[in-house]
């Protein structure tokens, strides 16, 4: 499995709250034929991320972005097969183990956090993994917080680190689009 086209979210709309928007996209651009796949911006849209947390069910100390829940409303609201796992009930060696294992077939969304952490940023961030080396016994990435043009956006992460920072919050899409199943972007958003 190839990695996915890199989206940073440096240098566009919403780039302080962008993770979850440029992971969605990388995303979208593995599984959606290229003309089918929206814009950045609309992905923002769609993805509310300029909704207050509070509406969404959420403290305003949790910030302002992308949800998992966002993300997957989103996928299941343009006819997407997805799968998604869901923040701290989800993160058990089981689990865990699983995700690791889809990535020898497609690249998977990945919530990152721990306190005190700023690697993660303070409300946590989105990275996009897509391949498990087994035998060094770490998973390859990328990251939207950096540019493209920075070495960093491409990184590997040991699975103990992992261990310790993935929130459980997981989604991958099971298969390839030439076009969305709706073509109304964001008709219930």
């Amino acid at each position: 499995m190839g990695r996915p086209v890199f989206v940073s979210q440096i240098g566009r709309p919403k780039a302080g709250i962008g993770c979850g928007i440029a992971a969605t996209m990388m995303l979208l651009n593995h599984h959606v034929q290229r003309g089918a796949r929206p814009k950045y911006i609309e992905l923002a849209k769609c993805l509310w991320t300029d909704v207050d947390p509070r509406v969404k069910g959420y403290t305003l100390a949790t910030g302002y972005g992308a949800y998992l829940d966002d993300i997957v409303s989103f996928l299941k609201r343009q006819g997407i097969a997805h799968w998604f796992t869901c923040p701290r009930t989800s993160a058990t060696p089981k689990t865990l183990q699983r995700m690791l294992t889809t990535l020898a077939v497609a690249p998977c969304i990945l919530g990152m956090y721990r306190k005190g952490d700023g690697r993660w940023g303070p409300y946590g961030h989105w990275i996009v993994a897509y391949r498990y080396e087994g035998r060094r016994e770490v998973i390859r990435y990328l990251d939207p917080q950096y540019r493209g043009s920075d070495t960093r956006h491409d990184s590997t992460l040991a699975v103990d680190d992992l261990r310790q920072c993935w929130d459980g919050s997981a989604v991958g899409i099971y298969k390839k689009y030439r076009r969305l199943p709706v073509s109304n972007l964001c008709s219930a958003a």
